[in-house]
C-alpha cells in the first residue's frame, strides 16, 4: 500500500470551501501522478484497517453546509468522499441543491420501498411533469422518512456516483469516483 503523507499544507485551505467535485479531482490529480498526499494538520486519521487509509475532518464545508468528511485512499480505485451531516430540512435540502449545483442528475429515489426511476419514467413524463412527478414522490411521507437518492456526474474524463441516505436523524452522502479509460 502506498504510503501517505499527513501534513500541513499551504494549498489545501481551499478545499475546505470547494465542491466535492474540486476535492475529488484533487485526490484524482495526485493518485494519477502517483504522489503523496499532503492534508494540513486539522484532517487526521480515522482509518479502522491497515489496508484502507482514511481521514476525516471534523469540519467541511461544502459550499455553506457543515459536515463531517471522510476520504478513503485505497491501492485500487474508485474511491470515495463520504459527507455526513445531522438531519435537519435546511442541511437536506441544502445538500440537496448543492449536488445539483456540482452538476449531478438524480438516477433513483427509494422511499418506503418503492423505487422512482427518473430515466424509465421520462419516457413517460415531460421534462416538467417528470420534475413534479419526482418532487411528489419525495414528498410523501416528509424529508424525515427514509430516504436514499442515486446521482450520477459524468464528464469527459470521470463519472462520479453520489449516493445520498437520510433516516430522519443523519445523512450521509457518499461520492465515488470512477476515471473513464
Amino acid at each position: 500500500m502506498r504510503k501517505f503523507l499527513i501534513a500541513v499544507s499551504l494549498i489545501w485551505p481551499m478545499i475546505g470551501l470547494a465542491s466535492t467535485q474540486e476535492v475529488l479531482d484533487y485526490f484524482h490529480l495526485r493518485m494519477a501522478e502517483n504522489t503523496n498526499f499532503v492534508l494540513p494538520s486539522d484532517w487526521f486519521d480515522c482509518s479502522e484497517e491497515d489496508s484502507v487509509k482514511q481521514s476525516c475532518l471534523d469540519l467541511f464545508k461544502y459550499y455553506q453546509q457543515d459536515t463531517f468528511a471522510m476520504v478513503e485512499f485505497a491501492n485500487s480505485k474508485p474511491y470515495q468522499l463520504t459527507l455526513f451531516s445531522d438531519f435537519s430540512h435546511s442541511s437536506y435540502n441544502q445538500l440537496l441543491l448543492n449536488l445539483r449545483r456540482d452538476g449531478y442528475e438524480l438516477v433513483s429515489v427509494t422511499r418506503f420501498n418503492k423505487t422512482f426511476n427518473v430515466k424509465d419514467q421520462s419516457a413517460n413524463y415531460s421534462s416538467e411533469e417528470l420534475d413534479k412527478a419526482v418532487i411528489e414522490f419525495l414528498n410523501q411521507g416528509g424529508a424525515s422518512a427514509e430516504t436514499r437518492m442515486e446521482w450520477k456526474l459524468n464528464s469527459d474524463l470521470k463519472s462520479s456516483v453520489a449516493t445520498f441516505n437520510s433516516n430522519g436523524r443523519q445523512i450521509e452522502l457518499n461520492f465515488i469516483i470512477h476515471e473513464k479509460r
